[in-house]
């Protein structure tokens, strides 16, 4: 038993039509031929795969560098202190120009 593929209603697209075609509605918008649909549906089936393994990349990686740190010892406590000591000297030094330019 055969099924019919019509429905009676006029298709919603013209696949068929190049891109500076517009639709019958008036809309203004122009109508993708079915080959620049199926680019776009390649597109963002690639896109998709390409944030996918960036993300499990960037959690690869960001997971080696902890261990690397933890290995290396730069996640003690000192290190850090060491860090905002410079910071806080550059700042005092900065705050110290400022004052000398102000007064002159």
């Amino acid at each position: 038993m055969s099924v019919p593929l019509t429905t009676g209603r006029a298709p919603k697209h013209n696949y068929g039509s190049t891109v500076g075609e517009t639709g019958k509605s008036g809309d203004n918008e122009p109508l993708l031929s079915l080959q620049q649909k199926r680019r776009k549906g390649v597109a963002s089936v690639v896109k998709h795969c390409v944030v996918v393994s960036g993300t499990q990349l960037l959690a690869v990686v960001d997971t080696m560098g902890e261990w690397l740190a933890d290995f290396f010892g730069i996640t003690t406590p000192e290190c850090w202190y060491i860090a905002q000591q410079l910071e806080a000297e550059k700042a005092k030094a900065l705050h110290e120009k400022q004052v000398e330019e102000h007064e002159t």
